[in-house]
């Protein structure tokens, strides 16, 4: 047996692997409320003016791709659950805030619960993302079961930027161990700045936002008597 031959990886092995990361996955997920961020905080809230859950920490590293299937439907389906139990603790107060489901398609692993209050409103509601295509709709039946209930919230369609520094591209070709990766990542990095649409800073502290995705902006909106 060659050596090209121990080190393939086939369909079916990677298909495995993957299945198991998922089970995994989801098996986190499900077990969210162990999540001491899943809970509502009143006191970091009014401390920090702005508390969150991130999906991402029980997706852990590896997973940045458009997620399907099952855990597709318990991701979103946990974001629903702790949207709801923050608004309703936050109705229970005296004061205005934000509180919103960000959905990131297709790299829904980097989905949030946000909430502020105060001065991080504004923030928040207007600063941290740029609008999307106005003519874009989002598609409640790609969630399965979750249509309906995702039908009772209104979503405002935002741009999903990743980040390239100056420093990443100008990085000494030395330190690559490959020459191929070297060159390899050169392209793709020429090609994010060439897809950037907004830079901020200068020289070795610039850095490239350029679009990968949507993220979607869920609210339910207050009913009106």
């Amino acid at each position: 047996m060659t050596k090209s031959q121990k080190t393939k990886i086939y369909p079916a092995k990677r298909l495995k692997k993957k299945t198991i990361l998922s089970k995994k996955i989801l098996r986190s997920i499900i077990g969210y409320r162990k999540d001491p961020d899943s809970r509502f905080n009143l006191n970091k809230l009014l401390e920090m003016k702005y508390q969150y859950f991130e999906i991402e920490d029980h997706y852990g590293f590896g997973v940045d791709g458009e997620v399907s299937g099952e855990l597709r439907q318990v991701t979103i389906n946990t974001l629903v659950e702790i949207y709801t139990d923050w608004k309703k603790k936050l109705e229970e107060q005296n004061f205005e805030y934000y509180l919103a489901i960000w959905l990131y398609l297709p790299r829904m692993s980097k989905s949030q619960v946000v909430c502020a209050i105060e001065e991080k409103i504004e923030y928040y509601d207007k600063e941290a993302f740029i609008p999307g295509k106005k003519d874009k709709k989002f598609e409640p039946l790609n969630f399965g079961k979750m249509s309906d209930s995702l039908k009772n919230i209104t979503w405002e369609l935002k741009i999903d930027l990743d980040s390239l520094y100056e420093w990443e591209v100008n990085f000494p070709r030395q330190n690559w161990e490959r020459l191929n990766e070297y060159s390899s990542d050169q392209k793709i990095f020429k090609k994010n700045i060439e897809k950037s649409i907004r830079v901020i800073g200068n020289n070795e502290e610039k850095i490239y936002l350029f679009p990968v995705g949507d993220v979607w902006i869920g609210k339910v909106l207050p009913t009106v008597d």
